[in-house]
């Protein structure tokens, strides 16, 4: 019985470790994507969550299974995919809205993600609601 219950508390205690890592990416991830049009840094999201660096980089490696830099890059891509099949909002604004520095540069990493520059994506979804939230 003794050995039953130390299994019982060890893997409680593995999961509340898994839980709370789990919370941890979750709470980054929320913060990331309230804060899409802001320039955002590894050490921003650690410090809002009280943690290092190199521990929130690999919670990112291991639960998502991509870097914390690819994570904000796919994000700000998915929601400029939905403002531009959903809206009329210039492809100006979106590149702003979605934390791009300039559209130039917003429109060569959308265009190697989804392989095809913006104006053509608005063309081909508009309206479409292909992307989910």
């Amino acid at each position: 019985i003794l050995k039953d219950f130390e299994k019982e508390i060890l893997s409680r205690n593995t999961k509340q470790v898994e839980s709370s890592t789990s919370n941890l990416v979750y709470q980054a991830k929320l913060f990331i994507i309230d804060n899409l049009s802001k320039s955002m840094t590894l050490k921003d999201i650690a410090d809002h969550l009280h943690i290092s660096e190199r521990h929130l980089s690999r919670l990112f490696n291991q639960e998502l299974g991509q870097s914390f830099t690819t994570f904000i890059r796919k994000e700000r891509i998915r929601k400029a995919g939905i403002l531009l099949s959903d809206s009329n909002i210039p492809i100006k604004d979106i590149a702003e809205q979605t934390g791009f520095s300039s559209v130039h540069y917003f429109t060569n990493v959308f265009s190697s993600e989804m392989d095809m520059p913006p104006g053509q994506f608005r063309e081909r979804f508009r309206h479409q609601n292909l992307i989910q939230n």
